[in-house]
């Protein structure tokens, strides 16, 4: 039998408040996040604000945060609105949280006077205007091309058998157009796709992104609207695309996680504008500072060890 889904069943509003700030008139960002990344998010939404002190809102669709998580958004010196959701099916995502999903269905969640946002995951920072692209004429869905090295295998397993002629996107930075979305499809038949492709889509809602809207897809440049630093450190893009972006995505080598490198954390520090986020990675800057040595010991008496390994496997 074909289920009907809808999306207030599958996505049942828990909790909606929104600060005297926010207006549904301005330029929308959507995030998504859970208590874990409330000090990310806030960060991203202050390094935006930075650069546009007004006219920009933010929507977070979140599972059910903290109090303590709520009243500091809501005391942001920004436009905020909070939608909790609980998630009524019992679905196994595997590594995928439900607050990474929430973004695919942002037409159906959102209120009908939105007409169109955009959508960046909590590892980014603003480092410059997005006037331009908040401008951008968007039919369906926009995305930045994957400049990401650790997909390429994936991809062509995976994806390319798929997409064989279309460019695969990252979904860290998405711009949706949701009128146009609302009007040619239901909720029912993109959260049926999720079903479908649950547990063969590696990058679950990125995969479904890239396939379910692969003929309305605006490709963005990467190096303006998602640069990953740690993807483009040593080549020749490095420094022009740095110079020229306005938007990074540290979407591999947390700045907040001490095994990360000591570039990414001073990048993220340059462009962070709240206090305990800002704390947190001089924290950890520290930490690894104080690993490095640990670190550089190993990799010197790691051929040594291999060397001894070899020699008695051969007696």
């Amino acid at each position: 039998m074909t289920s009907n889904y809808r999306a207030e069943e599958i996505f049942q509003l828990q909790f909606c408040q929104e600060n005297p700030k926010f207006s549904p008139l301005d330029s929308i960002i959507l995030l998504t996040f859970d208590d874990n990344y409330l000090d990310q998010s806030v960060n991203l939404m202050l390094s935006v604000a930075k650069y546009h002190p007004s006219g920009v809102s933010f929507v977070c669709t979140c599972p059910v945060l903290k109090e303590s998580s709520i009243d500091i958004l809501m005391g942001l010196p920004i436009g905020v609105q909070v939608k909790c959701y609980d998630f009524a099916l019992d679905l196994e995502m595997g590594r995928w949280a439900l607050s990474a999903v929430l973004r695919l269905f942002s037409p159906w969640l959102l209120s009908e006077d939105i007409h169109r946002v955009l959508y960046m995951d909590s590892d980014i920072l603003c480092c410059g205007s997005l006037r331009e692209l908040f401008d951008t004429n968007v039919p369906c869905i926009a995305m930045c091309n994957e400049i990401s090295g650790n997909t390429g295998k994936y991809q062509q397993d995976v994806i390319r058998p798929i997409l064989p002629s279309h460019i695969y996107c990252n979904s860290g930075v998405v711009l949706f157009n949701l009128d146009y979305l609302r009007q040619n499809h239901s909720f029912n038949e993109v959260f049926s796709e999720l079903l479908r492709r649950n547990g063969v889509f590696h990058y679950l809602d990125q995969d479904l992104l890239n396939v379910y809207f692969r003929d309305n897809l605006l490709v963005l440049n990467a190096f303006h609207y998602n640069f990953q630093p740690h993807e483009l450190k040593g080549t020749p893009f490095f420094k022009n695309a740095l110079r020229n972006c306005r938007l990074i995505h540290f979407s591999v080598g947390k700045p907040w996680l001490y095994k990360s490198r000591l570039y990414l954390m001073r990048l993220y520090l340059k462009h962070s504008s709240y206090p305990p986020m800002i704390a947190k990675v001089k924290k950890t800057v520290a930490k690894r500072i104080l690993y490095l040595p640990i670190a550089t010991g190993r990799r010197m008496l790691s051929p040594i060890k291999q060397a001894i390994l070899a020699a008695r496997e051969n007696r």
